[in-house]
C-alpha cells in the first residue's frame, strides 16, 4: 500500500540522473501507466559567488507521460519546453529560468517550486495544482486555461507587471493574498473562472467585467452589476460628498478613497477595443468596516445613484423561483 518509501525511490537512481535520461524511457518501466521517474534527482553545487556551476536544462525538448513524484531538481532551466500528461507528488524543483513552451494535462500534488517565478510566457492547460507551494504560480504573462488550483496559498499577480497573465475557465480554492489583473483587448480575461472557494486579502480586476467570474459569497455585496450606467452619477455624488466634508471625517475619507480607486480603475480601459464595462467589484465599499467607521456612506450613496448589486440579483432570482 502506498508504494516504496521515498528513500528507496531516490537511492535506486544512484548517479544515473541526467537531462538526457529524463527525455527517454525510464529504466524502471511504468508506474500507473507513466514512465517511472519517481525519486529522480539532480543537484549541482554553487560556485563561490552563489551561482550554480551547471544547470539542468531541457530547453526545446518534450517530456511526456512521466511520474516525477519525490523528484528533486536544482537548478532547473527550460525554454520552449513541453511537459504533458505527467504527474508529480511532493516533488521539489528550484527554477532558475522557465520561459515559453507549454504544460498540459499534468497534476502536481503538494509539490514545491522554489527560486524565481516558475513560468514566464508559458501556456498552461488542463492542469491540477493541489496544495502546492509556488512563488507565484499565476503570473508573468502565462496563459492558464481549464486549470484547477486546490487548497493553495497564492500571492500575485499584480497589475504592475508588464506581462499580465490570462485566466480562462480556471477554478481556485484556498487563500489568495494579492490578486490584480487587467482586462485584455479581446475581453476574455477571467471568462468562466470560479474563485468562489477563495479567501482574498486583496482583489482588483481593472476595467474588467467581474460578472464573468464567480466570486466568494462575501464579496458579492461589493459587485455593482450596472456600473457602466451609474458610474458618472456615482462620481458626481462622490465629488459633492468629498467637498462638503472636512478632512478626517469618515465620509470625507471614504469619498476620497472611492474617487481614487475609480480613477485607477479607468486606467485599465483598452481604448483600442472599447466595450461596455459590465460589473465592477468596488473594493472601496469595504472600507467602512475595515476602518471601523460606524456608517458606510458609500453604500448609501451608490444605492441612491441606482447601483444594483449581485446580492440583489440573487435575491430577485430566489423570489422569482
Amino acid at each position: 500500500m502506498g508504494g516504496p518509501p521515498r528513500k528507496q525511490l531516490v537511492e535506486r537512481w544512484e548517479d544515473a540522473c541526467t537531462p538526457e535520461t529524463l527525455l527517454g524511457a525510464s529504466p524502471f518501466g511504468l508506474v500507473d501507466g507513466r514512465e517511472d521517474f519517481r525519486g529522480f534527482h539532480w543537484t549541482y553545487p554553487l560556485d563561490k559567488w552563489g551561482f550554480p556551476k551547471k544547470v539542468f536544462s531541457v530547453s526545446g525538448q518534450t517530456v511526456d507521460n512521466v511520474d516525477l513524484s519525490y523528484a528533486e531538481i536544482s537548478p532547473f532551466t527550460a525554454r520552449e519546453f513541453t511537459l504533458t500528461n505527467s504527474y508529480a507528488k511532493r516533488a521539489t524543483i528550484s527554477v532558475a529560468n522557465w520561459t515559453y513552451g507549454s504544460v498540459a494535462d499534468c497534476e502536481f500534488d503538494r509539490c514545491a517550486i522554489t527560486g524565481s517565478m516558475p513560468w514566464r510566457l508559458v501556456t498552461v492547460e488542463r492542469c491540477v495544482f493541489r496544495a502546492c507551494k509556488f512563488p507565484e504560480v499565476f503570473a508573468w504573462g502565462a496563459r492558464y486555461d481549464n486549470c484547477q488550483a486546490i487548497d493553495m496559498r497564492l500571492n500575485g499577480p499584480l497589475a504592475g507587471s508588464p506581462d499580465c497573465p490570462l485566466f480562462t475557465n480556471v477554478t481556485v480554492s484556498g487563500k489568495w493574498k494579492e490578486f490584480c489583473v487587467k482586462e485584455t483587448v479581446e475581453g476574455d480575461q477571467l471568462v468562466g473562472c470560479d474563485f468562489g472557494g477563495v479567501e482574498f486579502e486583496f482583489f482588483d480586476f481593472l476595467y474588467g467585467d467581474v460578472g464573468k467570474v464567480t466570486l466568494p459569497a462575501g464579496m458579492q455585496s461589493s459587485v455593482v452589476v450596472n456600473w457602466e450606467d451609474v458610474r458618472d452619477s456615482i462620481v458626481e455624488r462622490l465629488e459633492v460628498l468629498h467637498a462638503a466634508t472636512e478632512r478626517g471625517e469618515p465620509a470625507h475619507q471614504q469619498a476620497m478613497l472611492a474617487l481614487d480607486l475609480v480613477a485607477q480603475d479607468l486606467k485599465g480601459r483598452h481604448d483600442s477595443a472599447p466595450r461596455p464595462r459590465g460589473a465592477r467589484y468596488c473594493d472601496e465599499l469595504t472600507c467602512a468596516a475595515d476602518w471601523g467607521h460606524s456608517h458606510n456612506y458609500l453604500l448609501e450613496l451608490y444605492r441612491e445613484a441606482g447601483a444594483q448589486f449581485v446580492c440583489d440579483s440573487n435575491v430577485d432570482d430566489e423570489v422569482k423561483q
